[in-house]
């Protein structure tokens, strides 16, 4: 597998990798499988300490709240990667800021063939990330000139999501790395690239009372 341009942040990958090939393609990024599996495996804990007692949507929940921390410690200890979080979205940025990941929950097309979708609407700073995609997929920017009339690097990080899907049948978490391309109506849609792992199986099934489909947080608008 080639190597990514030093003058972009665009890797040299195909548009979808199968499993088989996951590991070479996330090392292309600076992420291994392990990370990604102990992400997953963590927030899987987190979903399992709900009880009867807590509202329905907590196990999801602290499933994303875990996957993203375990996730970020680990690119952090690691590899000294940077917590960013920009209008309460968090990321984590690799040293050379060529790549940073948001952890999402998808669909039930994650980690298959078919083309997934992130579970629920997203917000601005989303959308933001994937419109500053677009314009270095597009138009391969490289530089601007600064204010004080230097030329300065413009490219920002290319930003990937982890996204994953859980699964009551079978049981497991279905899971790709992907670079979001398009989002339509607050879903990301359509992506660039995709890394899809193999299914991590579960002993455990969800735990009950969770709902196997989307749980939506409505939006109130506070007249602002």
């Amino acid at each position: 597998m080639t190597q990514p341009d030093p003058e972009s942040a665009e890797p040299s990958l195909p548009a979808l990798v199968a499993a088989g090939d996951a590991a070479k393609a996330l090392a292309v990024l600076g992420i291994t499988v392990e990370e990604v599996y102990g992400a997953l495996l963590s927030g899987e804990q987190a979903a399992a300490s709900t009880t009867l007692y807590h509202p329905s949507i907590s196990p999801g929940v602290l499933r994303w709240i875990e996957t993203v921390a375990t996730f970020r410690r680990l690119k952090v200890e690691n590899d000294e990667w940077i917590l960013r979080e920009p209008a309460n979205s968090p990321r984590v940025v690799a040293p050379d800021e060529q790549v940073s990941v948001m952890v999402i929950t998808g669909n039930s097309l994650t980690g298959t063939s078919r083309t997934p979708s992130t579970r629920h609407k997203k917000g601005p700073s989303t959308a933001r990330a994937v419109s500053e995609n677009q314009n270095q997929l597009v138009f391969e920017l490289e530089f601007q000139v600064d204010s004080s009339g230097e030329i300065s690097d413009a490219v920002g990080p290319l930003t990937w999501v982890l996204l994953y899907y859980r699964a009551s049948d079978p049981n497991e978490t279905r899971v790709e790395v992907s670079l979001p391309r398009t989002i339509t109506e607050g879903r990301i849609s359509a992506w660039k690239h995709r890394i899809i792992l193999p299914p991590l199986s579960h002993e455990l099934s969800l735990p009950e009372g969770e709902r196997d489909d989307d749980i939506d947080f409505p939006i109130i608008s506070r007249g602002r």
